[in-house]
């Protein structure tokens, strides 16, 4: 009886969890959706002047700034040109030099969108090798997920780390955030991320990943949304599990809003 009594508590508290974030998403939503300024000349100007100075830390500070904008949106006077560009991949490329300034670079990148897409098969390199620095590795699974459809091809790519229990943790769960973040790209995708999220033998890390990654989804996720449900009312599935699939469900916002009546 107590046991009972005690797995309602749980599946009770799992649904409030699930309610609170369907009736909040949307200003979170709201809010990491929200459109990037344009990039104004005496801003333009003011980053490359940066981009010319000798140290990479300053390199780092002008890239962190240039991410912020909409770079997918520049005018013929603001247009990066090819020797910047060529200069913040070496920076990428380079170990040596400072994981702020080389995050940076992946950031800046991720924003560019198509005009990009030719390193996407290296933001994918980097989030897969253990040796690279873990800010870099970060950086790039977000830069990677940025750039959406330009990035499309690595989605495979990454279903195959994420789904390779041989691969290092912190890989596994960048390339799940990263897939997340692509959305409609990687849509064909989700049902693997929900199998990562209820099998309980699969790393905890992986599984939290997995679960940000499918409510990061959005709309791409929608079908996935009633499994969730089914996942979360299931007193003998693993809490865990449970408490994931919950957070996948609140972070879909409209996509999950059908399932509200359900809990």
């Amino acid at each position: 009886m107590r046991q009972r009594t005690w797995l309602a508590w749980v599946l009770c508290g799992l649904l409030a969890v699930v309610m609170v974030l369907l009736l909040n998403v949307g200003s979170g939503v709201a809010q990491e959706e929200a459109e990037k300024p344009q990039l104004e000349l005496w801003q333009y100007r003011g980053i490359m002047a940066a981009m010319a100075d000798q140290d990479p830390l300053v390199w780092g500070e002008a890239l962190d700034k240039l991410s912020k904008f909409d770079l997918e949106a520049l005018t013929d006077e603001t247009a990066i040109s090819s020797k910047t560009y060529q200069q913040i991949v070496n920076i990428l490329d380079k170990a040596l030099y400072p994981s702020e300034t080389r995050s940076a670079a992946a950031r800046a990148l991720g924003a560019m969108g198509d005009a990009a897409a030719a390193q996407a098969q290296k933001l994918f390199t980097l989030i897969e090798n253990p040796d690279e620095d873990s800010n870099v590795r970060f950086a790039a699974a977000y830069a990677l997920g940025a750039m959406g459809d330009a990035a499309a091809t690595q989605a495979p790519k990454l279903v195959a780390l994420i789904e390779n229990p041989d691969e290092d943790s912190n890989a596994r769960s960048n390339a799940a955030r990263a897939l997340g973040a692509m959305g409609d790209a990687a849509a064909a995708q989700a049902p693997k991320l929900f199998t990562l999220i209820e099998n309980p033998d699969e790393d905890s890390n992986v599984r939290f990943a997995a679960a940000y990654a499918l409510g990061a989804m959005g709309d791409a996720a929608a079908a996935q949304a009633p499994k969730l449900v089914a996942l979360i009312e299931n007193p003998d599935e693993d809490s865990n599990a449970r408490s994931n699939a919950a957070r996948a469900l609140g972070a879909m916002g409209d996509a999950a809003a059908a399932q509200a009546p359900k809990l």
